[in-house]
């Protein structure tokens, strides 16, 4: 199984925090914890944690063409990126960063979680 192999490579790595399987309440308390949501997936039908972390006024970096691509307009709620380049990844969440109030308040009016 390909996605073990990859989770068994870095599960024990300074910089990843696996949280294993959260219920909604769970995952509501996290996504308020934190400003935003960064999810660069590599296969997305269409992701509810980017609705559940919008209805939490985070604003989103999501995979181009994947998904949640299309569902709203770059830089309303969110910015796309392309998951095989950290640069452009960084480019969008420096962009949430410099837009982040707006995009919040966007994200919590646009969002129905």
């Amino acid at each position: 199984m390909k996605d073990k192999k990859v989770f068994c490579r870095i599960k024990d790595l300074d910089y990843v925090n696996y949280l294993g399987f959260k219920t909604k309440d769970e995952f509501i308390r996290i996504y308020r914890e934190n400003d935003i949501f960064v999810l660069p997936s590599i296969n997305e039908t269409f992701g509810l944690v980017y609705a559940g972390a919008m209805s939490q006024g985070l604003p989103v970096v999501y995979t181009k063409d994947q998904g949640f691509d299309g569902q709203f307009k770059d830089g309303i709620v969110a910015f796309s990126a392309n998951h095989k380049c950290p640069t452009e990844i960084a480019k969008k969440i420096n962009g949430l960063v410099a837009n982040y109030k707006t995009l919040s308040l966007s994200c919590v009016n646009n969002s129905s979680f």
